[in-house]
């Protein structure tokens, strides 16, 4: 019996937006903005050819610009992200966690995000690191309240 290959995809987006990180001992510290980039990377079964809107895909990039427009760009697109995201503070890190925790919630093939603050830094999370902090957070008096 054959069996389905899997492939790895990615689409790209950006936005801009301003923050501000009021505990932090350098600049960012003040309020400033970024182009940001981000990468959404889905793994998956490549769907059969059978006359399905998604065959020879693992999820159409269209879906994901969609979903992606719908759930972060439509929050974060010039906007202030310290008002319009739900993170304790808004650093790349916290903003890829509670990105792919939005992505995964209607597409779940996406397995990581990255996101760029520059061409030289980004935080990227993936599908198992949520799971590691979800078990690592779970006996956390302070845990995550993303």
């Amino acid at each position: 019996m054959p069996t389905t290959p899997y492939a790895t995809i990615a689409k790209e987006f950006t936005f801009d937006a301003a923050h501000s990180l009021p505990n932090s001992d350098g600049p960012c510290r003040r309020l400033h903005g970024h182009t940001y980039r981000v990468r959404v990377v889905a793994r998956g079964p490549i769907q059969p050819v059978d006359g399905g809107a998604e065959e020879g895909m693992v999820v159409d990039f269209a879906r994901i610009k969609e979903v992606f427009k719908r759930r972060i760009e439509t929050r974060c697109d010039h906007q202030f992200l310290n008002e319009t995201v739900p993170v304790p503070r808004t650093t790349a890190e916290l903003l890829a966690v509670w990105m792919l925790g939005e992505l995964r919630a209607e597409l779940p093939q996406v397995i990581a995000v990255r996101l760029s603050e520059t061409s030289t830094s980004f935080a990227e999370v993936t599908a198992a690191d949520l799971t590691d902090r979800d078990a690592a957070q779970a006996g956390s008096p302070e845990g995550y309240a993303g």
